[in-house]
């Protein structure tokens, strides 16, 4: 029964199922009837609805269930599931057999609103300098207690996160590093501000972050503590006040896409991020960083090429974790003991053995 009520689950029908695996619809009637599908099959139905091999096991249910109707929440794509939604339930489900058990939840996750705010949270992080950029912020989240942070490949979604068995759960999706860096930030600012009462995940799109012009409050203000975390108010007149008499701009003239590009680099951000933040605070007029963004879009072709053709700084790098260090380590411990297989781990951390043992080398050589 765990393959039929898992084949319901996905909402596909089985003219769909049929299309998407190498099985015939007689045979997909078959298993939807009760039929006990071979391991081939399995693999096939697995792979054609790009699913874990998991999501069909019945020794995986009850535990399973209860992420579930989190889950339902979420917005469903047009086929009637969403594989990112499957990929991080699988993941979550997963992580929870291999982490330690937690009485209580992470201090970021404002369970005790014991942060006031941005500044709060950056010198809880260890960022004592409001002008210190942040970089290495994944670095510095992933070795937070209780949060577990990972990458979110091929998915339409730009961050999602959650709190589940007392862990914080983010998940960013590889893009454009500055963009990942504020998608980070937007995804910490749900977990400050209380977001997760309601006990469902966030599931963010492209229109949910640094949006110009979105409406929703929840999302409007995870954007202003990003914005607020990642470039103080006092770091940035700073810098522009410093970078105006580098420049010879005198201080009375109108803040312009120039100076925009120089603080987006030097903090770490995109183009429409820190021209958001500077209108926000008066520095540009309203609707003055949407007209800057499609001006340079328009001319140039975007903000990066913009800056390279004016002979600009390159950008730090900013690198994010396959996997957060301490699901890593339990994950080796596990496989270590034979209590998992590679094939496991891999299929439910969506995570190929090649990406594995290179982690694994490198927390070796940073140890």
């Amino acid at each position: 029964m765990a393959v039929v009520n898992a084949l319901h689950r996905t909402g596909f029908s089985s003219e769909q199922i049929a299309e998407r695996t190498s099985l015939s619809r007689a045979r997909i009637a078959e298993l939807l009837n009760g039929a006990v599908p071979s391991m081939r099959e399995l693999r096939a139905l697995a792979a054609g609805l790009q699913l874990p091999l998991s999501y069909f096991s019945a020794a995986e249910s009850e535990r399973s269930e209860q992420l579930r109707m989190q889950f339902r929440a979420t917005a469903q794509s047009k086929e009637g599931v969403d594989h990112s939604v499957r990929k991080v339930e699988a993941f979550v489900t997963s992580a929870l057999k291999l982490l330690p058990v937690r009485n209580f939840g992470p201090e970021l996750a404002n369970f005790e609103n014991i942060f006031s705010g941005a500044d709060d949270v950056r010198f809880h992080l260890g960022y004592d300098d409001p002008f210190m950029p942040m970089f290495d912020l994944p670095q510095r989240v992933a070795r937070q207690d209780g949060i577990v942070l990972s990458l979110l490949n091929k998915s339409r979604f730009e961050g999602v996160s959650l709190i589940e068995g007392n862990y914080l759960f983010i998940f960013v999706s590889p893009r454009f590093s500055p963009r990942m860096l504020f998608t980070l930030a937007h995804e910490i600012g749900h977990a400050v501000n209380g977001d997760f009462a309601a006990g469902e995940p966030i599931f963010d799109l492209p229109s949910a972050i640094g949006n110009i012009r979105k409406s929703k409050t929840r999302e409007r203000l995870a954007d202003k503590f990003a914005s607020d975390f990642l470039l103080p108010e006092l770091a940035l007149a700073k810098f522009l006040r410093s970078l105006r008499r580098q420049l010879g701009i005198m201080q009375h003239e109108k803040l312009g896409d120039i100076e925009i590009l120089y603080l987006a680099i030097f903090f770490g951000l995109s183009f429409d991020a820190a021209a958001m933040r500077c209108e926000n605070l008066g520095l540009l007029p309203e609707g003055g960083a949407f007209s800057l963004s499609n001006h340079i879009k328009k001319n140039h072709g975007s903000p990066e090429k913009r800056a390279a053709s004016l002979g600009l700084p390159k950008r730090q790098p900013i690198e994010f974790p396959r996997l957060s260090g301490l699901l890593l380590s339990k994950i080796e411990e596990a496989l270590s003991l034979g209590d998992v297989s590679s094939g496991w781990v891999s299929e439910n951390f969506d995570i190929s053995i090649s990406q594995l043992l290179d982690l694994h080398r490198q927390r070796r050589s940073n140890s």
